[in-house]
């Protein structure tokens, strides 16, 4: 998913374990993207994951009642 350029961008401060980033600078260099266009494509894919998530259980808890008796046809 490409992002326009003109959106704004708000700078922040993370800290995360050495492997996690290591990994993150070789996926950087192997795209060929900047570190903070990865650790941005990654929360965008976990955001994108958790919310199909949640609507997901929405979904089952509104069909986890049993069905009336009209709605099973009988």
């Amino acid at each position: 998913m490409e992002k326009s350029n003109t959106m704004p961008k708000v700078k922040t401060a993370i800290s995360i374990d050495d492997n996690l980033y290591e990994e993150t600078v070789n996926i950087a260099q192997e795209l060929d993207i900047p570190r903070s266009q990865v650790v941005a494509l990654a929360l965008e894919d976990y955001i994108r994951r958790y919310r199909s998530k949640q609507l997901l259980t929405q979904i089952n808890a509104a069909y986890e009642d049993e069905p009336d008796a009209e709605d099973a046809g009988t």
